[in-house]
């Protein structure tokens, strides 16, 4: 089963809020999107990073259509950029199956021992950093639980890329 199957079997929905763009981390500048995910009434918020890349380009020069597109994401709170060469750049919405193959993956390797998941990424189990991030795939494992429940979440662990 795909992310994208599992969504629509378990009709899990999904809005997000485009929230800026970021340098939490000075090798990477990421755009931010709040992301709320939806099943069986409960919810699980959750903050979803995407790279500079993930933005659709219109070109100052092309119809109305694609200028409308600009005007209507700046309704929706997105920051529209001018970049060179007189094009826009406007971030792209992270999609539900993206969203939940981020959070399976990190939920996965919570059910790791510590030592084990800093030798598969390549961390020093005496880093504070290390274990932050253990702890926030823990987490994250948790949250998923809580939204899908059981028999649905290991469903979810199932799922592959499609």
């Amino acid at each position: 089963m795909t992310f994208d199957d599992f969504a629509k079997t378990q009709a899990v929905t999904m809005t997000a809020t485009f929230a800026g763009q970021r340098h939490d981390d000075p090798k990477w500048v990421c755009y931010l999107w709040k992301c709320r995910l939806r099943h069986d009434g409960r919810t699980y918020d959750v903050d979803f990073r995407m790279g500079l890349g993930h933005v659709k380009v219109f070109t100052a020069h092309e119809d109305a259509a694609p200028l409308a597109a600009l005007k209507a994401a700046k309704v929706q709170g997105s920051k529209v950029e001018r970049t060179a060469y007189a094009t826009f750049a406007v971030p792209t919405q992270p999609t539900l199956p993206a969203v939940l193959q981020s959070l399976a993956l990190d939920a996965r390797s919570a059910d790791e021992t510590f030592e084990s998941w800093c030798a598969d990424f390549g961390y020093d189990t005496d880093s504070r950093k290390a274990e932050a991030a253990y702890r926030a795939c823990q987490d994250t494992r948790v949250h998923l639980l809580r939204l899908f429940g059981h028999s649905a979440y290991e469903a979810l662990m199932q799922c592959e890329e499609s």
